[in-house]
């Protein structure tokens, strides 16, 4: 049940990025929180979405993957290919949130701005963006979901 629920939030989460970054690169707008993440009813996702999640061992070597570097802690869990669209999901799994909160400090590191940041005792919700790059964050259940828009 945990792993269906992981991947129904990482799908929610895919789609509300889709939704909410359009084909604009404007970051200002429709900054995304925890609550339209996490607290969705729906038990798929929207139409739109036609890309499913992908088990994988280890990290493919793309132009999306190559954005970003892997949490020390955690173990991949899938990914979702929507790079026709301009968009890419990694997820792991068995990562807590202070990892995850490393993890996104360690791409601050790397040169990614912090766009927002949200976080509380269960969730964390962030936007980081270098160049034409944009990482959306997502936290929840010991699993982080990484969204990456060229």
């Amino acid at each position: 049940m945990k792993r269906v629920s992981a991947i129904i939030s990482a799908l929610l989460f895919t789609a509300v990025v889709l939704s909410a970054c359009n084909s604009s690169n404007n970051i200002d707008a429709d900054i995304i929180t925890e609550t339209e993440i996490f607290t969705s009813n729906t038990t798929q996702a929207p139409s739109s979405s036609t890309v499913q999640p992908l088990t994988v061992t280890e990290l493919p070597d793309n132009i999306y993957t190559q954005q970003i570097t892997e949490p020390e802690a955690g173990k991949i869990n899938f990914i979702i290919d929507n790079s026709r669209n301009g968009y890419y999901t990694v997820n792991w799994k068995n990562i807590n949130q202070q990892q995850s909160m490393e993890y996104i400090e360690r791409l601050k590191e790397l040169g990614y701005k912090e766009v927002s940041i949200t976080s509380n005792e269960t969730l964390i919700s962030a936007t980081l963006t270098k160049d034409n790059v944009i990482l959306n964050i997502a936290y929840t259940d010991n699993t982080v979901g990484i969204v990456i828009k060229i």
